[in-house]
């Protein structure tokens, strides 16, 4: 009865008397040492509390960067997944894939870490003696107050860590986001910063975008509705479009930006004016507007050529002597058309 008032005296009564005190109590039966354990001990837990924290976040942080790494090199998840037809990969592709992770693998430590510090600093304050329900009620308070008006932030963050995780768009993809259009420069889980064709920079919070389109991911499509004179046969205008088509894969400097053989859909519209004939050429990504001009300065010289005049082009006879028409070769410029938008 005695050694118990003694350790009650000591380290508090049953239920709140810490284990440390208790042990040392135990193991030595001195009142003042149990005490001076048990004050020993409190900056003990604390610093222990903070380097458990400390370690655990460096060992999360290490691991997320190894799974995305493993899954992106093993080619696990849809984020990292290269879809399409393309045989290799191109150094835009890399350039995205490696932007993707690096910005991803990020997020996903910062999120860790911010979770296990928050667990630490609940227990930090337990071990000083804070109720933690208190504490809990005083924080959802903070919390709510926050996340008033702090919600559009929160909103711009999950909507960059989804727009990354389901790869939507990346660095160097030409999109379109409601009003503004143009080639992706950067991407954070805050703002998309796109460059349109006039050079002009737009920012545009991730949270705003409730739809995208992107001209760029994994193959593109030139499509031309070439309009023919509407004395024209159809059947003419068809074989002078499949030709072009034929000419233009055998050219390598051209072949190598097309992912299959040209298609003529047919006719599309017929009026007064013209006869609407459409070409199709599916392209890698952001050549399809190069590929098109080439198409239309090859569909100009073959359909004079075959007298098979377009809409508003005068009527003449076969390229030859006598005729002051001549082949030419589209102009090639060194950045692709329609990066902000133009079709």
């Amino acid at each position: 009865m005695i050694l118990l008032g003694t350790l009650t005296d000591a380290c508090g009564a049953t239920g709140q008397r810490g284990w440390i005190c208790q042990a040392a109590y135990e193991l030595t039966g001195s009142e003042d040492f149990a005490k001076v354990a048990e004050t020993v001990s409190t900056p003990i837990r604390l610093v222990l509390v903070l380097v458990v924290a400390a370690i655990t976040a460096w060992v999360v942080r290490r691991l997320v960067a190894r799974s995305l790494r493993h899954a992106r090199d093993n080619d696990r998840i849809s984020s990292f997944r290269i879809q399409g037809d393309i045989p290799q990969l191109s150094d835009l592709e890399l350039q995205r894939r490696e932007g993707r992770f690096s910005t991803l693998t990020v997020a996903l430590q910062n999120i860790a870490s911010v979770i296990i510090w928050v667990v630490a600093g609940f227990v930090f304050l337990d071990q000083l003696g804070y109720e933690i329900q208190s504490v809990l009620v005083a924080i959802s308070a903070i919390s709510v107050v926050i996340g008033i008006g702090a919600q559009q932030i929160i909103k711009d963050f999950f909507g960059g860590l989804f727009i990354l995780m389901e790869d939507q768009f990346g660095v160097g993809d030409v999109i379109e986001a409601g009003n503004a259009s143009g080639k992706v420069e950067s991407i954070s889980l805050r703002v998309t910063r796109l460059r349109d064709v006039e050079g002009v920079v737009w920012w545009i919070p991730n949270g705003t975008i409730a739809e995208v389109g992107n001209r760029s991911k994994e193959w593109s499509r030139a499509l031309l509705d070439v309009e023919f004179d509407p004395t024209v046969d159809p059947g003419s205008a068809i074989s002078v479009l499949e030709g072009v088509g034929a000419e233009i894969m055998t050219d390598p400097e051209w072949s190598s930006r097309i992912t299959a053989d040209p298609e003529v859909w047919g006719v599309q519209k017929m009026n007064a004016d013209s006869i609407q004939v459409r070409l199709v050429v599916k392209t890698i990504p952001l050549e399809q507007w190069a590929v098109a001009r080439e198409l239309r300065a090859r569909i100009d010289v073959a359909a004079r050529a075959a007298a098979v005049p377009l809409a508003g082009q005068p009527i003449t006879g076969p390229v030859g002597e006598g005729n002051p028409i001549s082949p030419h070769r589209a102009s090639r410029p060194s950045a692709p058309e329609g990066e902000a938008g133009n079709r």
